[in-house]
């Protein structure tokens, strides 16, 4: 009997586990799903421009929980004194797109303070997906139709990994609350090239200058 109880044990167990596993590869695959990203959503009356369902003010937590989304990596930290890390299973689509790469931003007290998410050219580009330069047309003229002419439109010139970029980045603002919301949408063109090769949607907040969280 205590022979048959011990192998019924090792049984109950090795389901337990297998169950486990099993609920793990589950959520790992629905969280490499990408869910599409309404644009009208990045902003509200109430919240100003924010990442669609999240609230500004909200911890890390938060964000995680509201996303499914899984930290994966730290990436770095900023001058501003943020924390990043990589938002590997932060998957969206716009315009049937789905990003490359995602960040997510952290001040000290666990404020989420930016998220953005990267789309890229790929080494081997499909004819039924769209190009950045494709992709920056058609979300540059969805935006404005949306929000309006852009607060302000920057360009500049930048130097990553030996290569020599053109930085176009495009701004909305709204405060609320006491916080400058803000929208971004920005591209990077190789020099010597004619279309993007990277491009980034974002949304932030701060403060007004001379104030802080406390």
């Amino acid at each position: 009997m205590l022979f048959a109880a011990v192998i019924a044990l090792g049984v109950l167990s090795g389901a337990g586990c297998r169950s486990m596993i099993e609920m793990r590869l589950m959520n790992e695959a629905e969280r490499s799903v990408p869910k599409p990203l309404t644009l009208s959503e990045l902003y509200t009356e109430q919240g100003g421009y924010c990442f669609p369902g999240f609230t500004w003010g909200q911890n890390f937590s938060d964000f995680q929980r509201l996303t499914d989304f899984a930290v994966t990596d730290l990436e770095g930290y900023t001058e501003n004194g943020e924390t990043v890390y990589t938002a590997g299973d932060l998957h969206r689509t716009i315009f049937g797109r789905e990003n490359d790469s995602g960040n997510v931003g952290i001040l000290d007290d666990e404020i989420v303070d930016f998220v953005s998410i990267g789309f890229q050219t790929p080494e081997t580009p499909d004819e039924n997906t769209l190009s950045i330069a494709e992709l920056s047309s058609k979300m540059q003229e969805e935006l404005v139709r949306l929000f309006r002419e852009p607060d302000e439109t920057v360009t500049h010139s930048d130097t990553v990994n030996n290569v020599v970029y053109t930085m176009r980045t495009s701004f909305w603002r709204k405060e609320v609350n006491g916080r400058v919301t803000e929208l971004q949408w920005g591209t990077a063109t190789a020099a010597g090239m004619e279309d993007p090769s990277f491009a980034s949607l974002g949304v932030a907040f701060s403060f007004p200058e001379g104030e802080t969280n406390q």
